[in-house]
């Protein structure tokens, strides 16, 4: 019973082609997603950010100058209270 479907024939250096043409394009993908990290990575490391969640006030990353003396696991999981005194944590 023939359902019209024919068998593709291609010369098997199309296949090659293809093939290389899918694989460049994949590296240039992840190259474009290892160069948006990196970008993204140097932007953090570059700023004084402390985010922290705001349900709990509780910082989740510190890239804060060492010139405070702190590092980031002295900082990370802490509030602003367990940090600063209460007038300054209020701020």
């Amino acid at each position: 019973m023939d359902r019209g479907f024919k068998a593709l024939r291609c010369h098997p250096s199309a296949f090659t082609w293809l093939f290389l043409v899918y694989s460049v394009v994949e590296d240039n993908k992840k190259k474009e997603l290892r160069d948006s990290e990196e970008r993204m990575r140097l932007l953090v490391e570059s700023t004084e950010i402390h985010p922290y969640d705001g349900s709990g006030g509780r910082y989740l990353y510190y890239n804060g100058p060492t010139r405070y003396g702190l590092r980031s696991e002295h900082v990370v999981g802490k509030t602003a209270f367990d940090l600063h005194d209460p007038a300054t944590a209020e701020e």
